[in-house]
């Protein structure tokens, strides 16, 4: 990938195996992964610079829709799939317990980030972000952790390459469409080669061409915030 410089993740972290489906969910978790780290990193910065605190918003509204989004189509694309074609639904269950309790901390986190967007300057509205950041971490993190060992080998047995292709292609064409440039970076510098391909193969080509100018922005924003570009969890 151009622009992209050496992968920055060890290459013990490349997903074994060639499943696109597995694929798909080990990159997009290592990015949602790279998203919390950014942003537990970036809130202990002091108020007072209306482009940071804008750009901070900003960063935290993109993964408040992505991860919004991402549950939305585990909860109507995958998991049925799975289920139509034999999973057992009994162990999705505690996964789809832990949806709905995010979506209450997603739409909590995403108020809160509106209001620092709009007073950017407002040491009050910095500060209720950085109050909900880590409690919203450990329950996502916590969410991944406990999803992956179940929805993984289910992905494996029961998804083809072609099934996970088409879920794939139609998630981009509702896919959220701002903050590109933060997703681009988390394609970078949070996935394997592995994932990033796959994940960009069904991506507009005019998104991928565009790649350059999209990390020299996620790069400038994490100047902006003091944070480094490749940091992940």
């Amino acid at each position: 990938m151009s622009d992209a410089g050496p992968d920055p993740r060890p290459a013990a972290s490349e997903a074994p195996t060639s499943n696109a489906a597995v694929l798909d969910f080990s990159g997009v978790h290592g990015m949602i992964r790279g998203f919390l780290a950014k942003i537990g990193e970036a809130q202990v910065n002091t108020p007072g610079d209306a482009k940071r605190g804008r750009t901070l918003a900003d960063l935290v509204l993109f993964g408040v829709a992505g991860l919004r989004f991402h549950h939305h189509v585990e909860d109507h694309e995958y998991w049925p799939a799975l289920i139509a074609k034999g999973a057992d639904g009994h162990l999705l269950e505690p996964l789809e317990r832990d949806h709905r309790e995010l979506d209450s901390l997603l739409d909590d986190l995403e108020a809160r980030a509106g209001r620092l967007r709009s007073a950017p300057t407002d040491a009050g509205a910095l500060a209720s972000v950085a109050e909900l950041l880590p409690g919203f971490g450990a329950h996502v993190g916590g969410h991944l952790d406990k999803e992956e060992p179940v929805m993984f080998p289910m992905l494996e047995q029961y998804i083809s390459n072609e099934e996970a292709h088409a879920m794939a292609t139609r998630a981009a064409r509702t896919a959220p469409k701002k903050g590109i440039s933060w997703l681009m970076g988390g394609i970078v510098y949070s996935m394997t080669p592995a994932e990033a391909d796959n994940f960009l193969s069904v991506f507009p080509k005019p998104i991928v061409w565009l790649q350059p100018l999209l990390l020299r922005r996620y790069r400038r924003n994490c100047r902006t915030l003091g944070i480094a570009p490749e940091l992940s969890a």
